[in-house]
């Protein structure tokens, strides 16, 4: 993506839903927070900031 090494630490929210069939794991949908990852990293402004912007 092209951003520099920040050295921060993180939190990021994942959610994972498995349908089960026969006991076993036939399909997986996921999603993760990845704006809140990069709003924490400082590369995408907070909501209602533009970009750029102190």
């Amino acid at each position: 993506m092209g951003i520099s090494p920040t050295g921060r630490a993180v939190t990021v929210s994942v959610i994972d839903i498995m349908r089960i069939a026969s006991g076993k794991a036939v399909e997986r949908w996921g999603a993760e927070d990845n704006l809140g990852m990069m709003m924490q990293l400082g590369v995408a402004p907070p909501p209602g900031q533009a970009a750029g912007a102190p």
